[in-house]
């Protein structure tokens, strides 16, 4: 949607700034669990963007090999890519579980 490419991309950075400003100084969130939970979110939000990234290239890739046959190049690139998002997507999803552990415990 627009909403998410105008703001889902700023957005990531914007809540880092936020979290780190308040690990350190206190402001503008004042909870430390609350402050690192929002961390780790904004670096969440930065694999979704990579992942997004990747898989709308899988499309034209798919593409050209459907168009194309065979191409060992081509594989080879593909497989590299489905190596590096399979590996970001357990980091993706070990981080929302760290994000509901945190939320749900509030343990610092």
């Amino acid at each position: 949607s627009l909403f998410a490419r105008i703001f889902g991309e700023r957005s990531g950075p914007a809540l880092a700034i936020a979290a780190i400003s308040s690990l350190v100084s206190g402001k503008p969130f004042s909870a430390n669990w609350y402050s690192t939970k929002v961390l780790i979110y904004s670096g969440l939000l930065v694999i979704g963007l990579i992942l997004r990234f990747v898989m709308r290239h899988w499309t034209l890739t798919f593409r050209q090999l459907a168009m194309g046959g065979p191409n060992a190049a081509l594989e080879a690139k593909l497989t590299r890519e489905i190596n590096l998002s399979r590996k970001l997507a357990y980091v993706y999803w070990i981080g929302i579980g760290t994000v509901a552990f945190i939320g749900v415990t509030k343990f610092f």
